[in-house]
């Protein structure tokens, strides 16, 4: 509406992007949202409409709440992002007609040697370390490798979620990140290890990966 302003639109995107996003991407972007609505109160924009909004003003909040926390430019590039994505929001409920942040560039940022791999000698290290040690953790590893799930899908499994003799995992859109049900397939190496695990004399209800710990 025209009495909508950038200060509340933000907010309102804000909410509506919560349900579709994992809770530590939504604590990202909360972030964002209160670093520059911090800047945007500094500014005296609070209550400028949202449909007023225009490349200069979304430069000048990020330089401002930039400058006021100290970003490096991968920092600047990330809330960035963020803003990009929120004001995205807008356009889905027909707030905004198109996104004035669409076009601005992210700064440089110099490229860093982050991980470096494990050696082949390493590597067998650890891989006899965690099956003599952690034996669970390492079928959880094996199975973020064996099929690409994330390790917040996996966590979620059922045993009845598994079927051995198909050699496949039925992930119900409830649990995916896309809210769509996915056929995983389970490779014979990955098999083996299932097969150890006996899971057909568990109850179906239980974890693949849960605690075998008492509740309280």
């Amino acid at each position: 509406t025209p009495e909508f302003t950038l200060h509340d639109a933000l907010h309102f995107a804000l909410e509506k992007k919560k349900p579709n996003i994992a809770p530590k991407s939504y604590s990202g972007y909360s972030g964002t949202i209160n670093f520059l609505c911090a800047a945007i109160k500094e500014l005296n924009l609070k209550a400028m409409p949202i449909q007023d909004l225009k490349r200069a003003h979304i430069k000048l909040i990020l330089e401002t709440a930039s400058k006021k926390r100290k970003w490096t430019n991968k920092g600047y590039n990330k809330h960035l992002n963020h803003l990009k994505a929120i004001l995205s929001e807008l356009i889905q409920w027909d707030v905004l007609e198109f996104n004035p942040a669409y076009k601005i560039n992210n700064l440089p940022t110099e490229e860093v040697e982050a991980n470096i791999p494990a050696t082949p000698k390493q590597h067998v290290v650890i891989k006899k370390t965690l099956e003599n040690q952690h034996p669970d953790f390492y079928k959880f590893v094996l199975t973020i490798f064996h099929t690409g799930m994330r390790p917040a899908e996996i966590l979620q499994i059922k045993i009845n979620m598994i079927n051995l003799f198909k050699q496949e995992i039925i992930l119900p859109a409830e649990i995916t990140k896309t809210k769509r049900k996915r056929i995983v397939p389970i490779n014979n190496h990955l098999l083996q290890h299932y097969l150890e695990m006996n899971l057909d004399k568990q109850p179906q209800d239980f974890y693949l990966f849960g605690s075998h710990r008492e509740a309280a």
